[in-house]
């Protein structure tokens, strides 16, 4: 099933919008899912990347 909201993105990349969404910082997120902040960074790149294509 296609997300609606978040159409094109991955399941974490979703999971990192919510995080965003509730405030968390780049450093609130990698430490919630466990992950380096680098590869915050990167999602939030890929997040931004698809998102703006979709509004071209």
């Amino acid at each position: 099933m296609e997300n609606i909201i978040y159409p094109k993105l991955i399941s974490r990349e979703i999971e990192i919008c919510d995080l965003v969404r509730k405030g968390a910082s780049q450093e609130e997120i990698a430490e919630t899912l466990q992950v380096s902040v680098g590869t915050i960074r990167k999602h939030i790149y890929k997040i931004s990347s698809k998102l703006s294509r979709i509004i071209e």
